[in-house]
C-alpha cells in the first residue's frame, strides 16, 4: 500500500482518483493548492505525489520547484496530472524531474500502474535517516 498525496484543486478529479486508488489499496491524501501540498509533503512525507499545474494559491510548477530544493523531499516522486497539455510544459516538468506527465482526462489503469512502477523501483528513505523498512 502506498501513501498518494494528490495535489489537485478539482474536487472530482479528487475523488476519482481517491476512490479508484483506495480500491487498489492505496492511501490517498488531498492538497486543494500548491502551498497546503508542500506543508502536506512535509507532514505527511507520502510515498509519491500526483500533482496538478493550474490551481489558486500556488501553482503546481511553484511547489513542484519548492519540494525538488527541499532536502528529504526532493526525492519523493512526483507525477504530474494536468489538463495543460503544452509540450513547452512537459518538457519543463520532465526536465524538474517528475516522473510522468499525465494529460487529463487519464486512464486510471495506466496511472495506477505508473504509481506502482515508480513505487517499485524506488529505494526507500525518509527525510531524516535516509532509509527506511516498507
Amino acid at each position: 500500500m502506498a501513501k498518494i498525496l494528490l495535489i489537485d484543486d478539482d474536487a472530482s478529479t479528487r475523488k476519482l482518483i481517491d476512490e479508484f486508488m483506495r480500491y487498489h489499496d492505496h492511501e490517498v491524501i488531498f492538497a486543494q493548492d500548491g502551498a497546503f501540498g508542500v506543508s502536506m509533503t512535509e507532514l505527511e512525507y507520502p510515498d509519491i505525489i500526483l500533482l496538478d499545474i493550474m490551481m489558486p494559491v500556488m501553482s503546481g510548477t511553484e511547489a513542484l520547484g519548492i519540494l525538488k530544493r527541499k532536502p528529504g523531499l526532493a526525492n519523493i516522486p512526483v507525477v504530474v496530472v494536468s489538463a495543460n497539455d503544452s509540450p513547452k510544459l512537459k518538457r519543463q516538468m520532465l526536465d524538474a524531474g517528475v516522473v510522468a506527465f499525465f494529460d487529463k482526462p487519464f486512464d486510471l489503469t495506466e496511472l495506477l500502474a505508473c504509481i506502482e512502477g515508480t513505487l517499485t523501483f524506488r529505494p526507500k528513505s525518509t527525510p531524516r535517516s535516509g532509509t527506511r523498512a516498507h
